[in-house]
């Protein structure tokens, strides 16, 4: 039916493509040719075709670019996971990768260039930059308020991670204490201080080891002055584990 409507009418997918799931949608992409596969990431929006693309396999994303062009592909690998957005440019041929880094929306070219520079493998390779950092001083109703407000731009919001004026993590707090505290409490006092935490150039498979042991679904990543740097999640180690 999908492969029916590319050829007919592509702007009619849009109400079929609610249906199904993300996951779905990428084993999809992998049926049908390239053409067709790119036609159809076009008639999603560019956040959801985001969310599929980073779910396929470096190599086939790195073969859509090299396929289709960097500029044709900058859109969508700009909504994807600072992570992800960084493994696939490594994954590309230099020369590639370096353009298509170009016509990356600024902030997400941004993001790439902190991650690239650490060595593979590593947990500085594997983090994402994109979490919700705040001051202790904010009542837990303006944390809910932030919270909403980064929703879409954070990989995950279980946790939120409270930094002081230099960007030192100082304290970690789970989004079911912040739902069950008074509104008017502060973050200070429903936070934990003392906050596992890994070094950006601990071996992904120590990262690993120690989320297993302490059944944590994230892990932040900080440096020797103690500043948060990014946040590995599960999902990410179970790559790893695989």
């Amino acid at each position: 039916e999908v492969r029916e409507l590319l050829r007919q009418d592509p702007t009619l997918l849009g109400a079929l493509l609610d249906e199904i799931h993300e996951e779905d949608l990428a084993d999809l992409l992998k049926l049908l040719d390239d053409d067709e596969a790119m036609l159809l990431l076009e008639q999603l929006t560019v956040d959801d075709a985001a969310d599929i693309f980073e779910r396929l396999d470096e190599d086939e994303q790195a073969e859509f670019v090299e396929t289709f062009g960097a500029e044709r592909l900058a859109a969508i690998v700009s909504e994807m996971a600072p992570d992800d957005r960084t493994d696939l440019i490594e994954a590309l041929p230099e020369k590639i990768g370096d353009q298509l880094l170009g016509d990356l929306d600024p902030e997400a070219a941004a993001e790439v260039e902190v991650l690239i520079g650490w060595p593979e493998d590593t947990a500085g390779s594997m983090m994402t930059t994109e979490l919700v950092r705040l001051s202790s001083s904010l009542t837990i109703d303006q944390v809910i308020v932030r919270v909403r407000s980064v929703d879409e731009e954070a990989e995950t919001i279980y946790y939120v991670y409270v930094v002081d004026g230099k960007g030192r993590l100082t304290g970690v707090a789970s989004l079911r204490d912040i739902l069950l505290a008074p509104g008017g409490a502060v973050l200070s006092e429903v936070m934990y201080e003392q906050v596992h935490s890994v070094p950006p150039d601990m071996d992904q498979e120590e990262v690993a080891r120690l989320l297993r042991k302490y059944d944590f679904t994230a892990m932040p990543v900080v440096d020797g002055g103690g500043r948060l740097l990014g946040l590995i999640t599960v999902d990410d180690v179970m790559d790893v584990v695989e």
